[in-house]
């Protein structure tokens, strides 16, 4: 993730309020809050907390951190007098999208799972009350440093105290279930009637993609889109078709997992791509690991593909000990057929890369993509009758 600044290119979060190093009138004295009220304020927005007034506390003076120390997450200045450090992030090039996300993941994840090392959320600025004119958040700051995975590093002990510690992370993440079949559990999700099972996920992604297609008459687009609509049921396990919705961490790459020195797990950051989706699709090796043609570069000799191995085994042998199941380990398993897929629904650079690879333009597959614009008008009434769904199907044929 690369959407925040004062960080470097894969957003690893910086050390808290460094950021006012950047707005000199406010960067020689700061007060800060002891007591932090992270319940939503009488705003528009009531997902952002504030920080509130209570006890003063000193913070020193921020001084501006050399650029290239600036992704150097295990050397920031001290915030507090008493040592206490936090993480700012402000966004990037005005990206102020990625704030609320992050606040509504890291209260959801707070809720499901405590015992994930996730940052903890501190506050942020309420609305129509921010002195320096940008969006940020205060956060918990991590010790330690971003991972560093490489086919010789870390070595064979640390590696398996790591993929340990992962598997124990994701575990309780995919088994802390955010929404059951048809019933919101925890949040009012507006997950809605498009979000009931797991065919119907991807279904409403692909249909959201196909009206935005449809209103720039985007004909190879919409053509491709319905293609990949009559490919769902081959993604879908049945068995798993009413299973729980969990949370998705989404972008688990090794700049976003904070190590000490031994390589014990510290902390899981940046969670602002993360999202509410099925187990089947949820449940994936970190990206590290992962060699996925079409997604990440496949070499031949796949150096990770021992670790794989190892991740799914001690992965296994946590959710037998635990919950006396095998069935998140299948998943486990069969993930990098789905890998390519779901990357497809949440980011556009997949999505073109699985319409080259799985969306041919063939007679059979123009034939399914008619029997699916007609299936998107049933879901979606609103369409009957229009000039754009008219002028979709005479592309198809």
């Amino acid at each position: 993730m690369d959407s925040f600044y004062l960080a470097d290119a894969q957003g690893i979060h910086i050390q808290g309020l460094a950021f006012l190093a950047a707005f000199p009138q406010h960067s020689t004295h700061v007060t800060c809050n002891n007591k932090l009220d992270l319940e939503s304020n009488q705003s528009s927005s009531p997902s952002r907390s504030c920080l509130v007034p209570s006890r003063n506390r000193h913070c020193r003076p921020s001084r501006q951190i050399p650029d290239q120390q600036r992704h150097l997450q295990h050397r920031p200045p001290d915030l507090f007098d008493d040592g206490t450090m936090w993480a700012a992030r402000i966004p990037l090039n005005g990206y102020d999208w990625t704030i609320d996300p992050c606040i509504e993941n890291l209260t959801l994840l707070e809720q499901l799972c405590p015992e994930i090392p996730a940052p903890h959320l501190k506050g942020c600025p309420p609305e129509g009350i921010n002195l320096i004119g940008q969006s940020y958040l205060l956060l918990d700051w991590i010790k330690g440093c971003p991972l560093t995975w490489t086919p010789t590093t870390p070595g064979p002990e640390q590696r398996k105290v790591l993929l340990d510690a992962l598997a124990k992370c994701l575990l309780n993440l995919w088994t802390s279930p955010v929404l059951h079949h048809g019933v919101d559990t925890i949040l009012e999700m507006n997950m809605g009637k498009d979000y009931q099972t797991a065919s119907s996920w991807p279904t409403a992604k692909l249909d959201q993609g196909l009206a935005h297609n449809l209103s720039h008459q985007n004909e190879s687009n919409i053509i491709n889109t319905l293609i990949q609509l009559s490919l769902v049921p081959q993604y879908i396990d049945s068995r798993f078709e009413t299973a729980p919705f969990v949370l998705s961490h989404d972008d688990l790459w090794s700049a976003n997992i904070i190590v000490n020195d031994n390589y014990e797990l510290h902390g899981l950051i940046d969670w602002d791509l993360a999202e509410i989706m099925p187990l089947q699709f949820a449940v994936r090796t970190p990206h590290s690991l992962a060699n996925t043609p079409g997604y990440y570069p496949i070499v031949e000799d796949d150096p990770f593909c021992g670790d794989r191995k190892y991740f799914v085994e001690t992965f296994g042998q946590q959710e037998r000990t635990k919950w006396g199941t095998h069935y998140v380990t299948d998943l486990l398993k069969t993930c990098d057929d789905r890998r390519l897929f779901v990357a497809s629904l949440l980011i556009p650079e997949s999505t073109q890369d699985f319409w080259t690879r799985h969306c041919p333009w063939t007679e059979d597959t123009l034939r399914e993509a008619s029997v699916e614009l007609d299936q998107f008008v049933q879901r979606h009434p609103q369409y009957s009758g229009r000039t754009r769904i008219t002028r979709a199907r005479s592309s198809i044929l």
